[in-house]
């Protein structure tokens, strides 16, 4: 990456993220910097052009809109890779949960999938049988699902139905 020295509205407009391949925290930092870029064009706006400062603001409301898309993205893969060992944060409660329910590649004849026994299609990473996909796979989309119902156990009771068998041993991991 290059530093860049906006002195002069004829370089400062042209301030856009390049088309190149950039890391999630990459392009965070880049949209930070195109943000502080647009808001010192529109607070000093009496030394710049009524169309620079134009170009400023849209690109100001539509980058902080990206911002928001690629923390939020951010927070969602850190759920994904909470662990050390890039497991979920909530490995030892999907592994409690599993040995009551199925196998990783199991299909009952239920009509649900795999390790935690998914039905078809269960959203949260899982498109089709859960049992077509890995256990970790399986893992994050329940640790997807676990976190969007802001950690309540009373998700854990209405996904799996033999949780109740296990909530003595499991409850402790979750």
């Amino acid at each position: 990456m290059f530093m860049l020295n906006a002195t002069n509205t004829g370089y400062a407009k042209n301030l856009v993220m390049p088309h190149k391949h950039f890391t999630l925290k990459q392009k965070i930092q880049w949209q930070k910097k195109i943000i502080k870029h647009d808001r010192w064009i529109i607070a000093t706006r009496q030394v710049h052009t009524i169309a620079v400062t134009r170009f400023a603001r849209h690109q100001l409301r539509w980058t902080q809109l990206e911002l928001r898309r690629s923390l939020q993205q951010l927070s969602y893969s850190a759920l994904d890779f909470g662990s050390p060992s890039g497991w979920p944060l909530h490995h030892k409660l999907w592994d409690c949960i599993g040995k009551y329910e199925g196998s990783p590649t199991s299909v009952n004849p239920n009509g649900h999938y795999g390790l935690l026994q998914m039905h078809w299609n269960w959203g949260y990473g899982i498109v089709g049988a859960a049992s077509n996909y890995s256990k970790k796979d399986q893992e994050l989309a329940a640790e997807r699902g676990y976190a969007a119902s802001n950690y309540n156990t009373s998700f854990l009771y209405d996904q799996w139905f033999n949780y109740d068998k296990a909530e003595g041993e499991c409850l402790q991991y979750a």
